[in-house]
């Protein structure tokens, strides 16, 4: 009678023992992989590139932030950067500083910076975008593109939910005016001038 009763509590203790064995031998990573993609972009201001302009990247979450500076042609780029959510300043003497917020998965990801002047304060042209559809209703999320002739700076932005993208402090010249999937429309632009360019 002993015998048959420790039987059952010896297995059950065995399986015990099995059970956490396998548990305590289950493989823990020690260096956890880290997704990194690339943050690019370009710097303007006053219809042409801003050089020197210092780009930083702030991480929302630890607020490690990296910095890097424009090139001739006022292009950054931050490589290697872990995928998060950043605040992406731009700032450059004589000009106002700007944020963009990028959300960083995967992907590399491309911005564009227009920076406000604080010297020139006569460059107050706008060019706004309208686009609407076939039924004459707000055509949103469409790619743009506004190109000055002269300088050959490119504005990039996408038509948001009114249908519409502006931008300000342009210098007076001639543009190129492209919403993508659309004929490109030429455009001469004044000091302090206001100017609507529709696509439907």
């Amino acid at each position: 009678m002993m015998s048959k009763t420790l039987f059952p509590i010896f297995l059950c203790c065995a399986s015990a023992v099995s059970i956490g064995a396998i548990a305590q031998a289950k493989p823990k990573p020690n260096n956890p992989h880290i997704d990194v993609s690339t943050i690019k972009g370009t710097v303007a201001g006053r219809g042409a590139p801003v050089s020197n302009a210092k780009v930083v990247a702030k991480n929302t979450a630890t607020q490690d932030s990296r910095s890097v500076t424009t090139n001739s042609h006022g292009d950054f780029i931050f490589e290697q950067i872990p995928d998060a959510n950043y605040q992406v300043t731009a700032s450059a003497q004589g000009f106002d500083d700007q944020t963009i917020p990028v959300e960083l998965r995967d992907e590399p990801s491309t911005i564009h910076f227009v920076l406000k002047s604080r010297l020139d304060t006569f460059l107050k042209g706008r060019i706004t975008i309208r686009v609407v559809d076939y039924t004459a209703n707000p055509d949103r999320n469409m790619q743009i593109e506004i190109e000055n002739a002269k300088t050959r700076v490119k504005i990039k932005g996408i038509i948001g939910s009114t249908g519409e993208f502006s931008a300000d402090n342009l210098a007076a010249g001639s543009y190129t005016v492209t919403v993508f999937g659309k004929p490109s429309q030429q455009v001469t632009l004044a000091e302090d001038q206001q100017i609507v360019v529709n696509f439907n």
